[in-house]
């Protein structure tokens, strides 16, 4: 199965992205960070986290 990110990726996406993910598999969050995702969340959610990191990722996003 090919992943969002890869997906976004292969496009030339580069906004930000921040994965969500309830996975605690280290090979997959590796892979995950591999794509380069601003933030890699995971479940249950830490809402100040996930705010934090919108945050960022807006902000990074006017520099």
């Amino acid at each position: 199965m090919r992943s969002p990110l890869r997906q976004l990726r292969q496009r030339e996406y580069t906004g930000g992205v921040i994965i969500v993910t309830g996975s605690h598999d280290e090979d997959t969050l590796d892979e995950a960070w591999a794509l380069g995702p601003q933030e890699v969340i995971g479940k249950p959610i830490d809402l100040e986290r996930l705010l934090t990191s919108i945050q960022l990722v807006l902000v990074c996003r006017e520099c």
